[in-house]
């Protein structure tokens, strides 16, 4: 991120969100609202003064909870561009200013309240999404806990404890009590492969991500008990088995079974399992549980979705043109996709998805020409009713009214030939090239000739014969 928002060909636009997407392959325009800092970025230096004074206390994001901020305060220590930002509706108010402590206390005076959002128009000729992906709400499985139960964490939550700049220092302990857990449970593919909740797919990081966090513990407190529950182990990547069998050589357990529940019994948890390998279910008593929490698309996908006009596939993550031939490719041409945006993937994958989705735009800017699809809709104006059924059904905005001749026409590079319009419209006007009446009953002719004959000669020589 540092070297992305130094590098001179590159504006970086943080706070900000599509509002608006028009035009079409190398003359998008794009609306973005970008969100009021109310600090000068180009003078803060993070020095942290504002913060130290401001009287209010919220739970921190990057933190998952586990730690407070204020209401001035910097996203995350490696936040690009390095300065602070405060939150409008968490701050005590600039009119009539209840509090203005942070004022005073910035020597550089970059806090300016007086700042407003804005709408800025670009024009592009290609676009890259790149949304990430959110982690699954893990309150929406009810009998795990979580929520309910201080010591049954998310694996985000586990990481950030176990992080040196986390809110613990690195030390792993309880929230309950702040005691160090002598047993812990790691709880594999939750909210992925769960038909119950709409995951059906895995999320593929998760596994991995578990045994990590399992040997960081046992590396951390070697004499504590680490049990791991899973459906089943895919470790895929190259070197990914080994390290699995490194960590189970730590003294990790690994135990085939799916946990249907989460209580507590005199102070401590018990996991309910159904151990698929022994055939019954088990109680586990643990100190803390922790949640390997599957991947889901990030918020305001549907949104982006519509506002591109892209598809979304039966996971709800974007939709690739084609999953082998075109995997950074989309429905719109000029609108390609990396990382997790297509799907969830892991980092190595998620690189070389970005290097493909940045090759191909490079591809498409450097032509200076684009070749459309010949199968587009065709208006017939003579026949044309200016009803505009067409035009609000149409899922990629190609067709426009036009007023002074008073007919629908096509634009040909937004259409798609998906055929929506030619069997909404009213007065057969519309035509899909390549797929005219005539072509069809052309290709029908051939397939039901027999020795030549057309299907209306075979029809009369039937009635001759009958």
């Amino acid at each position: 991120m540092v070297d992305v928002s130094r590098h001179p060909n590159v504006e970086l636009l943080t706070l900000s969100t599509i509002k608006k997407v028009s035009g079409f392959v190398g003359n998008f325009t794009v609306t973005l609202h970008q969100k009021a800092r109310y600090v000068d970025a180009s003078q803060c230096t993070a020095c942290g003064d504002c913060a130290k004074v401001c009287p209010q206390r919220f739970p921190d994001e990057f933190n998952l909870g586990l730690s407070t901020r204020t209401a001035i305060y910097q996203p995350f220590p490696q936040a690009v561009p390095a300065a602070f930002c405060r939150n409008e509706k968490q701050c005590l108010g600039a009119l009539p200013l209840a509090c203005g402590k942070c004022l005073a206390a910035c020597e550089k005076k970059c806090i300016d309240f007086d700042q407003k959002d804005i709408e800025r128009d670009y024009e592009v000729g290609a676009i890259v999404l790149a949304t990430g992906m959110d982690v699954f709400d893990a309150t929406t499985l009810a009998e795990f806990g979580y929520g309910k139960y201080p010591d049954v964490l998310t694996s985000l939550e586990f990481e950030r404890l176990c992080s040196a700049g986390g809110p613990t220092g690195g030390h792993i302990v309880k929230i309950s009590d702040g005691e160090e857990p002598k047993d812990v449970v790691f709880i594999h593919c939750v909210g992925s492969r769960d038909k119950a909740v709409g995951n059906e797919y895995c999320s593929r990081v998760c596994c991995m991500f578990i045994i990590k966090q399992a040997h960081l513990l046992k590396d951390k407190m070697p004499g504590a008990n680490v049990t791991s529950y899973y459906m089943d182990i895919r470790a895929y990547g190259k070197g990914f088995e080994e390290f699995y069998d490194r960590v189970r050589e730590e003294g990790v357990r690994f135990k085939r079974g799916k946990p249907s529940e989460i209580f507590r019994r005199k102070g401590r948890l018990i996991v309910r399992v159904d151990d698929t390998l022994l055939g019954k279910v088990i109680e586990h008593e643990t100190d803390m549980v922790v949640l390997g929490v599957g991947l889901v698309p990030s918020e305001g996908h549907r949104e982006l979705a519509q506002a591109l006009k892209l598809s979304l596939s039966s996971d709800r993550f974007f939709l690739e043109a084609h999953p082998k031939l075109r995997p950074v490719d989309t429905n719109i041409d000029g609108v390609y996709l990396a990382g997790c945006a297509q799907g969830p993937k892991d980092i190595p994958d998620t690189v070389a998805q970005a290097k493909g989705a940045a090759s191909s735009a490079i591809a498409l800017l450097n032509k200076g020409k684009v070749k459309v699809d010949p199968i587009v809709a065709d208006i017939n104006e003579d026949a044309c009713s200016s009803c505009h059924i067409c035009e609000a059904l149409c899922p990629y905005q190609a067709l426009v009214y036009d007023t002074q001749k008073h007919v629908m026409t096509v634009n040909q590079i937004l259409c798609k030939g998906c055929g929506v319009c030619p069997s909404a419209c009213p007065s057969g006007a519309i035509t899909l090239r390549h797929y005219t009446s005539v072509q069809i009953d052309a290709q029908l002719d051939a397939l039901l000739s027999k020795g030549g004959e057309s299907r209306e000669e075979r029809a009369v020589a039937e009635k001759v014969e009958a």
